[in-house]
């Protein structure tokens, strides 16, 4: 089940979850340590790499694997082949395009014993590093369960509007999956609230304990002016065929 848009994160938060340095598998880690998690998301997974071939070979484990490619060309990360060398003799393949741009691969399920082979087709893999990650499941859960705790419960949705209900168990910060933009209203318990930018980029407020109705509303700037520009245009419109009217209706009459 996804999250709400909305949920609360510890005091202090914004501050110790680091998002300047690593890859997406090192931010995300940041993420859960300073959520309070004990453990890491994504732990990291040896790899082989000789000419255009990066080999993953499971040896006493098992777990869903995301790779990371770092530094490398357009060529390259242009598109990665994957293949999965499975216990029973099949394989499977999978092609991951653009993979310079520093997403992650997200290169499934993989027993004790089964080797993954990521190959480049314009490239070579020698000239990029390539960091792989096991995702840790009892993390994952874990983490889904602190922030689902303290989740915005929505009772209304419109095309320009949401509101809903949360319960904060502790003052702290509560984010939405909202983008900041200049034309978002954004109210606590019916009173106008001044919108923070969480890490720059989300829609933010400062909560206390206890229950909170939240709002918020998008009104594009000019929109009222707009709509009074839409509706002059109309008149003016329908003016220019009244006279048109007349002036047929004058031309008529004269030419009897």
């Amino acid at each position: 089940t996804a999250l709400s848009p909305g949920f609360m994160l510890p005091a202090g938060f914004e501050e110790d979850w680091d998002t300047a340095g690593g890859d997406m598998a090192q931010t995300q880690n940041s993420f859960v340590r300073a959520l309070g998690s004990g453990s890491y998301l994504f732990n990291p997974i040896d790899t082989e790499t000789s000419g255009n071939r990066t080999n993953i070979a499971a040896r006493g484990w098992s777990g869903h694997l995301y790779a990371y490619l770092y530094k490398a060309s357009t060529d390259t990360g242009s598109t990665i082949n994957e293949t999965i060398q499975r216990n029973d003799g099949t394989t499977d393949t999978y092609t991951f395009s653009k993979a310079d741009k520093g997403c992650l691969m997200d290169l499934g399920e993989i027993e004790d014993g089964e080797v993954i082979e990521l190959t480049s087709e314009k490239g070579s893999m020698d000239e990029a590093v390539v960091r792989c990650f096991q995702l840790n499941p009892e993390t994952m859960k874990n983490t889904y369960s602190m922030l689902a705790d303290e989740q915005l419960q929505v009772t209304d949705k419109g095309s320009s509007s949401l509101s809903g209900t949360i319960r904060v168990n502790e003052d702290g910060l509560f984010v939405m999956s909202v983008p900041v933009e200049k034309d978002w209203t954004l109210y606590v318990d019916g009173e106008e609230r001044e919108i923070k930018a969480f890490k720059g980029a989300l829609i933010s407020t400062e909560l206390s304990k206890g229950t909170h109705d939240i709002r918020i509303e998008f009104k594009a700037a000019g929109a009222k002016e707009g709509l009074l520009l839409t509706l002059l245009g109309l008149f003016l419109f329908g003016l220019m065929l009244l006279e048109n009217r007349k002036r047929e209706k004058l031309h008529f009459i004269s030419s009897l």
